[in-house]
């Protein structure tokens, strides 16, 4: 016997996954501290921090998906 079947699979999509304690939550909006070059005066700085709001998506255990607001590309 043979059998032929066709299985549709979810596609997959790079997130940023970050743990839950590094979401700060408030009413307004969930957000994170990203650290970045600063430019001041058209001069590079050092590093900086600067709040992002963020979209959460799905969790798994500690680790929730940042679904907008942050470029998951981004080498952290």
């Amino acid at each position: 016997m043979f059998v032929t079947a066709d299985v549709l699979l979810p596609t997959k999509e790079k997130v940023l996954s970050l743990p839950a304690t590094a979401i700060n939550y408030a009413p307004y909006g969930d957000s994170v501290f990203i650290v970045e070059k600063m430019k001041d005066s058209g001069r590079e700085r050092l590093r900086g921090v600067r709040q992002q709001i963020v979209e959460l998506g799905a969790s798994r255990g500690d680790q929730i998906a940042v679904v907008s607001g942050s470029n998951p590309a981004r080498k952290w």
